[in-house]
């Protein structure tokens, strides 16, 4: 046997990354626990697909980092954008020491990398599909209507599936994966039959019960029955969620503002005056109202609107149909109604929103073609 020379080296077998010397430096809540617990017990009873629901908030970037440590293997991630990439990113950047590094590139060089699906779903421009690897032109969205996608792969995209074959036993995580129903579903569940050995673990704040029955006809194959979900209202009542709240900053207007507010205020009660003196127009605004909106007389070819017993004649309008043809202008009648400027229309009926002060866009509502008449 050859003794090795001074600058030879004895080749050294790659060694696995220390993933059991990472640790997440702050305590896991009880319900990602609970999820991680249950995603332990799939793995045990030989299970390679898991499905976790959690509400944004909830710490799903966290359970998934933390399963894929648990798991010690080489790790994917996909998700829908850049921004979550870059989340999956940081997010393991907490996890210390830093013995296990984390990249972005497509040919997995480290033993966690963070993608988008767009890195892999990507057609080649000479096949002539569309963006969700379907024929151009076809809205087919069944397992026939994406024909062949693998091969219509651009080669960026085959690479990827090649690079991720190579890896052997794997972890791949499919981040907000209610996103692959709608786009990237079938390419994923083409590419899973090519990695037979890999762990995979979807992870959505979307619930199943709102899923269509397509969509959970994939799920179904892409997963499973997802093992854990967490509601919000569960999360808030725990105190891990806050509850949705819109927050305002209540302040007293200025001085200069005070003055414009009143000035606008005075203009537009003068124009409320001007509008009903009985001698601005060839008819006062408020009898004008109540002939358009009270008595509502027109001639019987009028309007279809109208009602009459032998079609011949003066009718009065239909507040039902008036309200339904016309609601602007029907409710801005009832608040001229509020204001006492007018009677109660015969068959109208006073809603919460007809209880306030007529504004100026009530004064606004175009108005539909009207020749009253008087009645016989």
């Amino acid at each position: 046997m050859r003794p090795l020379g001074h600058h030879e080296r004895v080749p050294q077998t790659p060694q696995p990354p220390p993933w059991a010397s990472v640790g997440y430096p702050l305590p896991l809540r009880p319900h990602q626990q609970q999820a991680l617990a249950a995603i332990e017990r799939a793995w045990q009873t030989g299970a390679d697909r898991a499905w976790v629901v959690l509400p944004p908030g909830a710490g799903k970037t966290v359970v998934g980092l933390e399963a894929a440590r648990r798991r010690g293997r080489p790790t994917v991630v996909l998700s829908p954008n850049t921004a979550i990439q870059g989340q999956w990113m940081l997010q393991w950047g907490r996890f210390v020491p830093a013995a296990v590094r984390i990249g972005n590139s497509r040919d997995l060089s480290t033993p966690l990398t963070s993608l988008t699906y767009q890195t892999l779903a990507v057609f080649d421009p000479d096949a002539e599909v569309d963006e969700e690897g379907r024929p151009d032109g076809q809205q087919d969205h069944s397992a026939a209507g994406y024909p062949d996608l693998l091969d219509r792969l651009h080669p960026n995209g085959r690479a990827l599936v090649t690079a991720m074959q190579e890896l052997g036993p794997m972890t791949l995580f499919l981040d907000e994966c209610h996103h692959l129903l709608e786009v990237w579903g079938r390419l994923i569940a083409d590419v899973l039959t090519l990695l037979p050995d890999a762990s995979v673990i979807g992870l959505t704040a979307t619930p199943p019960q709102s899923l269509t029955s397509a969509e959970s006809q994939l799920v179904d194959e892409l997963f499973g029955r997802p093992l854990y979900s967490a509601s919000i209202p569960s999360l808030v009542r725990s105190g891990y969620l806050a509850p949705f709240a819109e927050l305002a900053w209540l302040v007293r207007p200025t001085d200069t503002e005070s003055e414009w507010l009143a000035s606008q205020a005075e203009r537009f009660l003068q124009l409320q005056t001007d509008l009903t003196d009985p001698a601005n127009g060839s008819i006062g605004l408020l009898a004008w109202l109540d002939a358009r909106f009270v008595r509502r007389e027109v001639t019987a070819g009028d309007s279809e609107r109208a009602a009459s017993a032998d079609g011949i004649g003066p009718v009065a309008l239909n507040w039902y149909d008036l309200e339904r043809d016309e609601p602007d202008l029907a409710a801005a009648a009832l608040r001229f109604h509020y204001a006492g400027l007018i009677a109660l229309p015969p068959g109208a009926r006073l809603r919460e929103q007809h209880r306030h002060q007529p504004t100026s866009d009530d004064m606004n509502v175009p108005l539909p073609p009207y020749r009253p008449t008087c009645a016989g």
